[in-house]
């Protein structure tokens, strides 16, 4: 029988290193799964609430911090969302993508 070729997301070592990252970051809680969703869909408000309930569940989860900043961008509020971007990257230093709202903000 011929051997299918394998997505990178099947290779056992991939798959390992994969768990090993995630056992190293802050937990998840089940309030952060909305807060990026809300961002993509246009509902500030929403995200920014979503997000800030996640951070005082785990106020180490840099995520939460990203994804509040990228709504405070989309109302206008810059000052705040950069404080969010630098908390972000404070917890997380190679957290890219704060790294690039920074880059365009600040």
């Amino acid at each position: 029988m011929k051997e299918t070729i394998r997505t990178i997301g099947d290779n056992p070592a991939v798959v390992k290193k994969r768990d090993e990252g995630q056992a190293l970051r802050a937990p998840r809680p089940p309030e952060a799964r909305g807060g990026a969703a809300y961002v993509r869909k246009g509902a500030a408000d929403l995200a920014i609430d979503d997000c800030g309930t996640a951070i005082q569940l785990n106020s180490g989860f840099a995520w939460a911090y990203f994804h509040r900043g990228t709504a405070y961008l989309s109302k206008g509020k810059p000052d705040l969302a950069i404080a969010d971007f630098e908390i972000a990257l404070l917890l997380e230093p190679n957290h890219v993508c704060a790294m690039g709202q920074l880059a365009r903000e600040g």
